[in-house]
C-alpha cells in the first residue's frame, strides 16, 4: 500500500476490514530474458535430473477433453495454501479450495484463455493459465509441489508466448507464497505495484 494511504488503515479496520495479504505484480520483457534464451537453447537442462526419465512434457491443453478438465480443476482445488483466502482465519479451508476449483473451471470455459499443462504420462501434474499477456493462475498437484518442475512449466509457457508474438508478460502474486516469489525472481522477473489486501465478512 502506498505510504499516503497508511493513514486510512485505522478507518478501514474500524469498519470491520482486516489485512490478509500483500501482493506484487511481476513482469518480464521476453526478448531481454537471458533465462528464456538459455531455455530455448536447451529446454531439457531445466528439468531436474530425477524427472528426466518420466516422459515429462508441457503442452497446450485440449479444453474439450473432459478428463483433462477434471484433472486441472482438481489440481487447482488442492494446490493452494498461501493465498489470501487460505490465510484468512474466517474462510473455511473447503470454501477456499472450492474458489480455486471454480476459478479453474471458469478459465477452461473462457475461449480467450490458453492453459498449458505439465504432464507425466497421462497425468496432469501442473498447469499455468494465460490470457493475452497475463499469467492468471497456476498450480501443481500436492505431491509435485516444490518438485523443481516450476521453471520448466513457466519457461515452456513463456517460450510459447514469445513464439506467438508477445513482448512482455505480467502477473500478480501473493508475497505469502515464497516459492512462487522465488520462482519469478529466479526467472528474471521484476516487481511493481505492491498492494495490501483487506477482507470483510458481512
Amino acid at each position: 500500500m502506498p505510504k499516503q494511504y497508511h493513514a486510512l488503515i485505522p478507518a478501514i479496520q474500524r469498519e470491520g476490514f482486516y489485512f490478509v495479504e500483500q501482493t506484487l505484480d511481476p513482469y518480464l520483457a521476453l526478448q531481454k530474458s537471458d533465462v528464456l534464451k538459455r531455455f530455448n537453447a536447451d529446454p531439457m537442462s531445466f528439468i531436474p535430473s530425477r524427472h528426466r526419465d518420466k516422459n515429462l512434457r508441457v503442452i497446450a491443453m485440449d479444453k474439450n477433453d473432459a478428463v483433462l478438465q477434471s484433472q486441472v480443476m482438481e489440481c487447482a482445488r488442492g494446490s493452494f495454501s498461501d493465498d489470501r483466502f487460505h490465510m484468512d482465519p474466517n474462510c473455511p479451508r473447503e470454501l477456499a479450495d472450492l474458489r480455486f476449483f471454480n476459478w479453474a473451471r471458469d478459465l477452461i470455459s473462457d475461449p480467450g484463455v490458453m492453459i498449458y499443462i505439465a504432464m507425466i504420462g497421462e497425468d496432469v501434474v501442473g498447469f499455468l493459465a494465460q490470457k493475452q499477456d497475463q499469467l492468471i493462475l497456476a498450480g501443481f498437484k500436492q505431491q509435485f509441489a516444490r518438485s523443481g518442475l516450476g521453471d520448466f512449466l513457466w519457461l515452456s509457457t513463456l517460450s510459447n508466448m514469445m513464439a506467438h508474438g508477445f513482448d512482455c508478460v505480467n502477473t500478480r502474486i501473493s508475497t505469502n507464497n515464497t516459492a512462487v516469489l522465488n520462482l519469478y525472481a529466479r526467472l528474471g522477473f521484476k516487481f511493481k505495484n505492491p498492494a495490501s489486501m483487506f477482507h470483510y465478512w458481512g
